[in-house]
């Protein structure tokens, strides 16, 4: 018995049959089902717990804390070529290194964002730029374990675990200041633009928007058999950024790098965004924001070109080869997610051959956008078309509601009436980002629940 001849057997002992050796060899991969476990929160042994917790912190003490990053945990992840271009969901920062310091704890200092400080932690200095966070308070920062190398942080004798918590640090201005990529121009934007209602209120008012018949110059599109629509549920976002992530690797969208992002040329289709509303203590949002796939598209009717246009099933296309590099449609996008390739986009060598061969490479000199993950589409409507019915609801799942690990976005044809996304997107809780400026997004959005808890 060969070592083939074993581990084909093995493989037919697992999937069951030849039929399905043969299709995982040809996807290169196996879908198994996971048994269903089920879990439970002991609500009153998690409420003791936190009772008796404490930080053990001297009082009116300055505290900083080193924790784990979303992206790199404790630098485990830091070799990975895409995870310093994945911004931090907090802060907007990509590449560097950089200490998060209360509103209240910067003011002292005379610091604002960017300004270096210094700071010692069991006598070894450091010199990191300042980001001002809301929702620290008092004389609190804190670090990613990922920037401070782990020989210099105390441990556990009995565990092994690392000590996060520095008492009694004390940051000094150094007068330099460090060029870090916030990719994020203002938190308080959404606010100010009105993405988010304030109130239940306002929330109706958005959504009467719905039914009303706007004036518009642009001609009128006609779906014969699919209006592809997505549904963010910001109620269960938690701005992990697995979609951001996801988008890169499953579109091909070229990773460029600090010089770059320092530039304001960052290349994700999609991104999170957070929002700080009048007291960060104890109001904050995350959306996601990617192209809207409007109805009405500001993008569409000023390319001399028409690189972008609108097909029959209410997508904004791009047609890569006919562009130009004009960048009029990213002018003219409310929602800024268009990006332009300034240079040929190239790959670090081991990613190269983990490039999505159903995804057109984009070259340099052109724009690029969100495609709902069009290949997905056009995958499932040859399917449907060889047994000659229409595409189902939940066939089609672009990769960032694959990945999102919360279920809070949901996708589908909004002419279906029996389609979640459609039932979704009448919720008494949907809105549309900037829905007020006339251009029918497709993208609904479900408000937070507490809005209407806390009108009730």
């Amino acid at each position: 018995l060969t070592y083939q001849e074993w581990l084909f057997a093995r493989w037919k002992e697992l999937l069951g049959s030849d039929a399905a050796v043969d299709e995982f060899l040809k996807k290169g991969y196996a879908q198994l089902p996971a048994q269903r476990e089920t879990l439970r929160l002991n609500v009153a042994a998690a409420a003791s717990l936190l009772q008796k917790a404490s930080l053990n912190a001297p009082a009116g003490g300055s505290v900083l804390f080193a924790v784990p990053s979303l992206r790199m945990y404790d630098g485990r992840s830091k070799q990975l070529p895409l995870t310093p271009e994945l911004p931090d969901p907090l802060t907007t920062i990509t590449y560097g290194s950089w200490i998060s310091v209360s509103d209240e704890w910067a003011q002292e200092l005379g610091v604002k964002d960017k300004d270096e400080v210094s700071f010692t932690i069991n006598n070894q200095q450091f010199k990191f730029p300042v980001k001002v966070q809301p929702g620290l308070n008092g004389q609190v920062a804190t670090v990613h374990l990922d920037q401070i190398p782990a020989n210099v942080l105390s441990r556990d004798a009995a565990t092994g675990e690392v000590l996060a918590v520095i008492n009694n640090v004390k940051l000094e201005k150094t007068g330099a200041q460090v060029k870090i990529p916030i990719l994020a121009g203002s938190m308080e934007e959404g606010e100010k633009r009105e993405i988010f209602p304030e109130t239940y209120e306002d929330l109706e008012k958005e959504l009467s928007h719905h039914n009303e018949v706007k004036a518009t110059l642009y001609p009128e599109h006609h779906h014969p058999e699919y209006r592809w629509g997505m549904v963010i549920d910001l109620e269960k976002c938690v701005g992990c950024s697995a979609c951001v992530a996801a988008c890169y690797i499953e579109n091909n969208v070229p990773m460029v790098g600090e010089e770059e992002h320092l530039k304001g040329r960052e290349m994700s289709w999609i991104r999170i965004e957070p929002f700080y509303g009048e007291d960060p203590d104890k109001e904050m949002h995350f959306t996601v924001m990617l192209c809207q796939q409007c109805e009405n598209a500001p993008c569409e009717s000023v390319c001399p070109v028409f690189a972008t246009m609108h097909n029959d099933e209410g997508l904004n296309v791009m047609a890569y080869n006919r562009c130009v590099g004009t960048r009029y449609c990213h002018n003219n996008c409310p929602y800024k997610v268009r990006r332009f390739n300034w240079f040929q986009p190239e790959w670090p060598e081991t990613m190269e051959r983990m490039l999505n061969p159903d995804v057109y490479v984009r070259n340099g000199g052109v724009m690029e956008k969100c495609t709902f993950c069009y290949h997905r589409i056009r995958a499932a409507r040859d399917v449907a078309k060889d047994e000659k019915r229409k595409i189902r609801d939940g066939e089609v799942v672009p990769a960032c509601a694959q990945t999102c690990p919360a279920e809070a976005i949901t996708f589908g044809n909004l002419l279906d009436e029996q389609a979640r996304v459609t039932q979704l997107a009448h919720s008494d809780r949907s809105f549309r980002a900037l829905e007020s400026m006339g251009v029918e997004p497709g993208v609904y959005y479900l408000r937070k629940e507490e809005i209407k808890d806390e009108e009730a």
